[in-house]
């Protein structure tokens, strides 16, 4: 749904500011009933999907997220933001909307049987990045990439995107993408530590890659893990 919200604004002369948002709701099952052996209802990673490919049709970043401490009515509240740069050339983060599950009890309250899934993006802000943005061109890779995973036991504190962040700043010229594929997570997710298999992929673009060169490429990942976020490889 697009819709209009307000919010407080002491500077406005009606106190108020109005603003367009774009609002997603997931619930239920994933797939239609007819469907033979399709199980699964939504889940968060349904929604975070949604939310990366609207913002890839509108040409922007792949955006960030970060959780929230509190929100009133999602638990838990993941916050969407957009790489930018400044007129000065300096990183940033727009914040352009959050994701997350809305709070049993106010979920029970509209007899939901189910766990209910909300994106609210900021519409004016996505279309004023949108504008600014220059679709660049670039040719086809075509020698093939080199992949190796590598699966990190961390503390369950310790995030996805820290990992990732982690991983992409270490500079390695070689290291063409890097993507979570399995997570598990002992005792339902009670334990203190969980499994997350990342996926790295290499490439160069003026020759196809030797096996040892990729190994050593993912050793230096491993090792710098460990030296400086203390997991095991």
């Amino acid at each position: 749904e697009v819709a209009n919200v307000f919010r407080a604004d002491p500077a406005s002369e009606t106190t108020a500011h109005e603003e367009a948002r774009l609002g997603i709701v997931l619930y239920g099952s994933l797939f239609d009933t007819a469907w033979p052996r399709a199980e699964g209802d939504a889940e968060y990673a349904d929604i975070r999907g949604l939310v990366e490919h609207f913002l890839s049709f509108l040409h922007l970043p792949t955006p960030c997220f970060s959780l929230e401490a509190e929100h009133p009515f999602l638990a838990p509240c993941i916050r969407v933001s957009v790489p930018t740069n400044s007129a000065q050339g300096q990183a940033g983060l727009t914040p352009a909307g959050f994701i997350g599950q809305v709070k049993p009890d106010l979920a029970d309250a509209y007899h939901a049987r189910k766990a209910i899934w909300l994106a609210e993006l900021d519409l004016e802000i996505l279309a004023a990045l949108h504008a600014t943005t220059a679709i660049a061109f670039k040719a086809l890779p075509v020698y093939p990439a080199a992949r190796r995973d590598i699966t990190i036991m961390a503390p369950a504190s310790l995030s996805v995107a820290a990992l990732e962040e982690h991983i992409k700043g270490l500079g390695i010229s070689l290291l063409e993408s890097v993507e979570l594929i399995d997570l598990y997570e002992p005792d339902g997710g009670k334990a203190a530590e969980r499994n997350l298999t990342f996926r790295l992929t290499f490439r160069r673009s003026d020759r196809t890659l030797k096996d040892t060169e990729v190994d050593k490429e993912r050793e230096k990942v491993a090792q710098s893990l460990v030296k400086h976020l203390g997991v095991r490889v």
